[in-house]
């Protein structure tokens, strides 16, 4: 992309500065009954995160276009907090297991492009979709952790 000119050489820096290594811990489950671990990987100033964030402020404004999108808690606080249930209604509150490392990235990255193309979004940026696309693909399936010296992806 430095070379087609579609990025500077401040931005080819910041998207290649950071060579840390993601890693992973475990969180308590406080609420359930053993006190199960959960796995997190920690992606945060690691090696892929200026991609992520580099796409993500390219594609945040595709959350606009849908419609039952939740952003956090205190969106969804907000979004129900009108709610009129009847008599004979529930709210329930689900736990997806493993939610986000069952999400088909072939679908996820072909949803996006395919928003994108539907907003006229690429109109307006120097990338085309083919761009968008590797770096999707850089972002979200160059997902790995070292653990105890060990890589895993």
């Amino acid at each position: 992309m430095l070379e087609q000119n579609k990025i500077t050489d401040h931005n080819k820096y910041d998207l290649t500065s950071i060579d840390d290594l993601p890693k992973i811990r475990g969180q308590p489950k406080l609420h359930k009954i053993d006190t199960p671990m959960r796995i997190v990987t920690c992606s945060r100033d690691t090696i892929t995160s200026p991609i992520s964030q580099f796409i993500f402020r390219i594609i945040k404004e595709l959350r606009t276009t849908l419609s039952g999108v939740v952003c956090n808690t205190s969106n969804f606080i907000k979004i129900i907090a009108n709610v009129k249930l009847n008599q004979d209604e529930h709210l329930a509150s689900l736990d997806i297991q493993d939610l986000y490392t069952n999400i088909p990235v072939n679908k996820a990255i072909d949803i996006i492009l395919k928003r994108l193309d539907e907003s006229n979004k690429l109109d307006n940026l120097p990338f085309t979709k083919t761009d968008i696309n590797e770096l999707l693909i850089l972002a979200l399936k160059n997902n790995y952790f070292q653990f105890s010296g060990k890589f895993y992806k």
